[in-house]
């Protein structure tokens, strides 16, 4: 932490699918101009549909349904793309909500659907203001936080004032807070040893529950490839982190004494992780996985994309180097600073 009063607010929205209200995506459609198709299309699925209620096999008086995407529906992420866009926008150009300083990369916002996270580098005159456009954009869109959920997250320690003045979010002390699965914690050094070792703890439990499962072999290996190496699948694509040699050999402890129920493997494990037509079962390896969610990151700084990653962003937090500078420097060259940053330095390995 430094003496700054930099502030990360963790927005949990309510409902937010449910909420969006028709008319004003139905505005916002034809204030782009996205043409008579796309409105018709859209009237097709949201112009007055009714519902009613069941209870005890009796039906209620049908009632007008007015927000909310359809479940299920294809155009349902789309269109709520469409509604936060203005909000996203404010946050991106309003002079009173300035971003966090990245190198040369300011930050302001980040979305993927409806979990946002905004950064404020004067939280005392940008609070306000944020409150205001939420509420704006509330009476407008129908889109509404949950306050007693959304969290505000001090990166430096002065903040006392701020904990003083009238706003309605969640103070979070402990600098690490959770964002699409994945624990953040302000001090990025502790980024693998609160993921990783819960997510290991997580998955000896997952196995213990499934022992006494009347399964084969072929079942066990079936249900690690389609329930709990998901499970791992996700965080190792979210986290740009090198697993340690002796957690993947934990892990592939647990899967051989998951397969073969605490008994003798009688086939190993390096064996059931062949192909098919090699005579294996195509278990996951682990290692192989984890590299390969790695690579992908190096092929956007190569190829100067943002799939998988923000380059704009590893570029300034690898400045005055830069990440492929980094890939290809050897490790006396590359400065302290730099070497300690494990989002940087894991694409070496």
């Amino acid at each position: 932490r430094t003496q700054s009063s930099d502030l990360i607010i963790s927005c949990d929205a309510d409902k937010a699918f449910d909420r969006i209200s028709w008319s004003y995506l139905r505005r916002f459609l034809k204030y782009h101009s996205f043409g008579v198709p796309i409105l018709n299309l859209f009237n097709a699925l949201y112009d007055a549909p009714s519902a009613t209620i069941t209870t005890n096999g009796l039906n209620s008086t049908p009632f007008l349904l007015e927000r909310g995407t359809r479940q299920g529906c294809p155009l349902s992420p789309l269109l709520f793309n469409l509604a936060l866009e203005p909000l996203l926008r404010i946050f991106q150009t309003c002079p009173d909500l300035s971003g966090i300083q990245v190198g040369a990369q300011e930050v302001r916002v980040v979305a993927f659907a409806d979990d946002l996270l905004l950064f404020l580098s004067r939280p005392d005159k940008a609070l306000p203001t944020l409150l205001t456009f939420l509420t704006e954009f509330h009476l407008a869109s129908g889109f509404k936080l949950n306050y007693d959920k959304t969290l505000a997250i001090p990166l430096g320690t002065d903040y006392g004032s701020l904990t003083g003045q009238h706003n309605p979010f969640r103070w979070n002390r402990t600098g690490t807070f959770k964002y699409l699965g994945v624990l953040i914690p302000t001090t990025i050094a502790k980024l693998y040893e609160v993921n990783i070792p819960p997510l290991l703890s997580q998955l000896k439990n997952l196995f213990t529950s499934w022992a006494k499962l009347p399964l084969s072999y072929l079942g066990r290996c079936s249900l690690i490839k389609m329930v709990a190496f998901p499970r791992l699948l996700y965080p190792i694509q979210m986290l740009p982190l090198l697993l340690k040699r002796k957690d993947i050999a934990h892990i592939h402890a647990l899967f051989t004494r998951f397969i073969w129920n605490g008994g003798r493997p009688r086939i190993a494990l390096r064996k059931l992780q062949l192909p098919y037509n090699m005579g294996g079962l195509n278990l996951p390896d682990m290692q192989s996985y984890n590299v390969a969610a790695l690579y992908r990151i190096v092929a956007d700084w190569i190829a100067d994309t943002s799939r998988y990653t923000d380059c704009a962003l590893d570029r300034a937090m690898s400045f005055p180097s830069s990440p492929l500078a980094i890939l290809h420097s050897p490790l006396s060259g590359i400065p302290p600073i730099l070497r300690s940053n494990p989002l940087l330095f894991t694409g070496r390995e």
